[in-house]
C-alpha cells in the first residue's frame, strides 16, 4: 500500500510539472500587466496631482515621492490575494486578450444569415470522437444527405481521422472551423463550459440553435445542486459579470435545449443547470442506438465477460489500493472460473492510475479497456460493475446483470458530490462493500433481479427502442421551423 501511495504522489508531481510552463506563463503575464497599468497610473496621477514627469515614471503626493514599481507591486499584492481568496485559476488570466480579439468575430457572427442544413457536432471540451454528438453525428452523415454534418475539434488526430473515413470534420479554431461556427444552422454538445467549450467559444453568435445532448442520466448531484461554499458563489458572481462584458461567454456556456431520457432526468439536469421545463427535450441517447442494435447477436462465445466503470471522483485510486483489492487474487478467481474482468476508467482518471495500470500488464484475465467510447463495445459484456456511474441506466435497456460496487458510498455522500435521490433505490443488484464481496457476486447467478431492472428501466428510460437518433433529427428540424434559435441561449452558469 506504502508502495502504491509512493507512486500516486510521484504521478501527481509529474502532472504539477507539466502544468507548469502554462502557470509559469500567467504569472508573468500578470506581472508584466501589472507592471504596465502601475506605469500608466503613475502618469495619470502626476496629471493630477501637478507631480514631475521624470523617466522613472514616479510620481510625488503632498511631498512624498513614489515608485511606479512599488504601485505595481502593491496592487500586485492586491490582485494576487484575490486570486487566493476567490479560488481563481491563474492561467485563465491568460485568456483575457484572445476574448478581446475575438469580440468583434462573435458580434459580426450574431448578423451572419445562418444555414439551416449545416449541423455541427462537438464533445468533451473538443477533445476526443465521443458521447451523444458522435453516434448522433454517424447517423446524420449516414441517413441525412441534405444535411451537412461537420465535427469540429480541438484534436488534429480526430479530425484526421474522420476526414480518412470521408467524413466532414475541421480544427475548431481554424478559418474554416470559425466560418462554419459562424454560419452553422445547429450545434450538438456533450459538454460545455466557459472556460474550455467543446466548439469554436466565440464563433457561434445568436441564431444557431444550441442543443445539449449531455453525457448520461446522473446519480450524483451536479451544477448549482452540488453544496459550493461561499468563495465558489463569489467565484460565479465573478462570471457572470464577465459574462456582461463578453457575451460570447453567455451562448458558449448555455443551450436553447437539453436531452434527457425521462421526465425524472429532466427535472434533476433542470434544476442543476438553471434551466426549466421548457428547455428540457425528453427522448432515448444516440450514444444507445449501436449496442441495443447489436445486442441480439449476443456475446460472441461462452467466456463471461466482465466490464468494471467507477465514476469519477477526487481519489479514485484508493478504489485499487482500499477495499481489499488484490489483483493477483482478482486474476486467479477470473482465470479458474472463465472470466474476463476488464476495467475501464474515467478519462479524467487515468493519470492517476500508473501503479494498477503496471499491474495490469502481467495480468492474465483482467484488462484495462482502453476504448475511447466505451458504447462502441458495450454489448459484448455480461455484465456491468459500477458505483454511481450513469451508465447504469443505460444498461438496464438490455436486461443484463448489474453489480454496484459503492466502496466510499459514505465518503461519496458525505464529502464528494452527493447523490440526487436515495442510491438504495436506484441499485437492482447486489451490493458489494469492498474487493471481496464483488468477487463472490461474480460467481452468483443475478437473474433474480431482472424484473427490479425493467421497473427501475421504465422509469429511467422513456424511450425503450433504438432509433433515438432518428427521432432526435426530427425534433430538431421542428425546433428549426418554430426558430427557436431565434431566442437567447438559456446559460447553465457553469464557470
Amino acid at each position: 500500500m506504502k508502495e502504491n501511495i509512493f507512486r500516486f504522489w510521484i504521478g501527481r508531481i509529474k502532472l504539477w510539472t507539466y502544468r507548469a510552463p502554462k502557470h509559469l506563463a500567467a504569472w508573468l503575464f500578470l506581472l508584466a500587466t501589472l507592471t504596465l497599468a502601475g506605469h500608466v497610473t503613475a502618469i495619470v496621477l502626476n496629471l493630477i496631482f501637478g507631480g514631475e514627469l521624470i523617466p522613472s515614471f514616479n510620481f510625488s503626493i503632498a511631498g512624498n515621492e513614489w515608485s511606479a514599481n512599488a504601485l505595481a507591486l502593491a496592487g500586485g499584492g492586491i490582485a494576487i490575494l484575490c486570486i487566493l481568496v476567490l479560488n481563481i485559476r491563474l492561467h485563465r488570466i491568460l485568456l483575457i486578450p484572445i476574448w478581446l480579439l475575438n469580440l468583434p468575430v462573435f458580434l459580426v457572427s450574431c448578423v451572419l444569415p445562418k444555414k439551416p442544413n449545416r449541423w455541427l457536432f462537438a464533445a468533451r471540451q473538443g477533445t476526443a470522437f465521443a458521447e451523444n454528438p458522435k453516434h448522433l453525428f454517424n447517423y446524420v452523415s449516414q441517413h441525412e444527405p441534405d444535411i451537412e454534418a461537420i465535427w469540429v475539434t480541438r484534436n488534429r488526430e480526430v479530425c484526421r481521422s474522420l476526414r480518412d473515413r470521408g467524413l466532414r470534420a475541421c480544427m475548431s479554431y481554424s478559418p474554416r472551423g470559425y466560418w462554419y461556427s459562424m454560419t452553422a444552422g445547429v450545434l450538438f454538445l456533450s459538454h460545455n463550459r466557459i472556460w474550455v467549450p467543446d466548439a469554436n467559444g466565440f464563433a457561434i453568435g445568436r441564431g444557431t440553435l444550441i442543443l445539449q445532448l449531455w453525457h448520461g442520466s446522473p446519480i450524483k448531484r451536479l451544477g448549482h445542486t452540488v453544496e459550493w461554499d461561499q468563495f465558489s458563489r463569489l467565484s460565479r458572481m465573478i462570471g457572470r459579470v464577465l459574462m456582461a462584458l463578453f457575451p460570447f461567454l453567455a451562448v458558449r456556456s448555455g443551450c436553447h435545449r437539453m436531452l434527457a431520457a425521462c421526465p425524472t432526468v429532466a427535472s434533476h439536469l433542470a434544476d442543476s443547470y438553471n434551466l426549466d421545463q421548457a428547455h428540457m427535450l425528453i427522448g432515448g441517447y444516440p450514444k444507445n442506438d449501436g449496442w441495443l442494435q447489436r445486442i441480439a447477436d449476443g456475446p460472441a462465445d461462452t467466456m463471461r465477460r466482465v466490464i468494471f466503470m467507477p465514476t469519477f471522483r477526487s481519489a479514485d485510486w484508493r478504489l485499487f489500493v482500499d477495499y481489499e483489492f488484490d489483483l493477483q487474487r482478482l486474476d486467479t478467481l477470473c482465470r479458474d472460473n472463465g472470466i474476463e474482468f476488464h476495467v475501464k476508467l474515467h478519462p479524467y482518471s487515468l493519470l492517476r492510475m500508473g501503479p494498477l495500470m503496471e499491474g495490469l500488464k502481467t495480468a492474465t484475465n483482467v484488462f484495462h479497456c482502453d476504448c475511447e467510447d466505451i458504447y462502441d463495445i458495450l454489448d459484448q459484456f455480461d455484465i456491468l460493475v459500477t458505483d454511481y456511474s450513469s451508465i447504469s441506466f443505460d444498461y438496464l435497456l438490455c436486461d443484463r446483470p448489474i453489480i454496484y460496487a459503492p466502496f466510499d458510498y459514505e465518503s461519496y455522500r458525505d464529502q464528494e458530490r452527493g447523490f440526487l435521490e436515495d442510491y438504495t433505490t436506484l441499485t437492482p443488484g447486489p451490493m458489494a462493500q469492498n474487493w471481496r464481496e464483488l468477487e463472490a457476486f461474480l460467481l452468483e447467478p443475478l437473474d433474480a433481479y431482472s424484473e427490479a431492472r425493467q421497473q427501475l428501466s421504465a422509469r429511467y428510460n422513456s424511450y425503450q427502442g433504438d432509433d433515438s437518433c432518428g427521432k432526435l433529427v426530427r425534433a430538431t428540424n421542428l425546433l428549426l421551423k418554430e426558430k427557436v434559435a431565434d431566442e437567447a441561449p438559456v446559460s447553465h452558469g457553469q464557470y
